[in-house]
């Protein structure tokens, strides 16, 4: 993806240039780049003047598959697909969201606590996850470095009673924060199934009554449970530069467990940390990088 707007398709062999894609006017910015072998797309995200967005290229054909743009932000900075899910996940300021990689419709989405802006994110095959960090703001470089797991357990409580509906029927339901809420899903309150029909807001969803009883009063406080996009913040690591998933497994396995390994850059000392994504934890071992 050119700063002038085009897609240009280079032969790695001949270091040529084999097809230009028309897009768009000049006055692009490039960020990061991603792949996505299940449905043969590369993308790529942008910012084009006020506006932040993922572009997504049919490799099979060299053209356009999807062109995600964000008009409230002048950012998207991370652009990444899950195979767990089929999903294409973006970062766009401090909210991530989730589309689905056939039709790219929205499908759920979450803020990362604290606010600042997402940068990068780095799909992990072996867990399922996305890892990834954020700065505090464009200018400040204070980061924070978190994973997603989509299909997670999250809870939260009611912040209003309600009243049951009839079996089949709609109601609206609210609580404190409905991040990772996937419409379609099932959502238990106080242990009794429910459908989740939409999500209203950050903080209301509306669910469909299967077996509750009409007319039953659910108080303030009840449990609210489902499945969906969470959020978990990492720690020990530092001020993050990159986040990059490998696969070497030429270790041995008392040195580092059998599992792909997420490497994060220190800026402030310039050392590579190595991090299991499978023990949750910072391997002892750090890595020199040079200046």
């Amino acid at each position: 993806l050119s700063t002038y707007g085009s897609v240009y398709v280079i032969n790695p062999h001949t270091e040529k240039v084999e097809t230009v894609i028309p897009w768009t006017t000049s006055g692009v910015d490039v960020n990061y780049g991603m792949y996505d072998a299940a449905n043969h797309r590369i993308g790529f995200s942008y910012i084009r003047g006020t506006v932040g967005g993922l572009l997504l290229i049919k490799t099979s054909d060299n053209t356009i598959a999807a062109d995600i743009a964000d008009a409230t932000s002048n950012v998207i900075g991370a652009g990444e697909y899950s195979a767990v899910d089929d999903r294409v996940y973006t970062g766009s300021g401090n909210i991530i969201r989730a589309y689905s990689a056939v039709g790219f419709t929205p499908v759920t989405s979450l803020r990362v606590p604290g606010g600042g802006y997402v940068v990068q994110l780095a799909y992990s095959p072996l867990t399922g996850e996305l890892y990834g960090y954020a700065r505090n703001s464009i200018q400040n470089r204070t980061t924070k470095a978190f994973y997603l797991n989509p299909a997670g357990g999250l809870s939260d409580t009611t912040t209003s009673d309600f009243t049951t509906p009839a079996v089949g029927s709609i109601v609206a339901v609210q609580i404190n924060n409905t991040d990772g809420m996937i419409p379609g899903t099932a959502v238990q309150v106080n242990g009794v199934a429910w459908t989740l029909v939409s999500v209203v807001s950050t903080t209301q969803f509306t669910a469909r009554n299967l077996t509750a009883p009409q007319n039953t009063t659910v108080s303030t406080g009840a449990t609210v449970t489902w499945t969906g996009l969470k959020y978990t913040q990492l720690s020990g690591l530092g001020t993050v530069q990159g986040v990059f998933y490998s696969s070497s497994t030429k270790h041995s396995v008392a040195q580092y467990p059998a599992c792909p390994l997420i490497l994060w850059a220190l800026a402030a000392t310039r050392r590579m940390a190595i991090y299991s994504c499978r023990s949750r934890t910072r391997l002892p071992r750090t890595t020199a990088v040079s200046a």
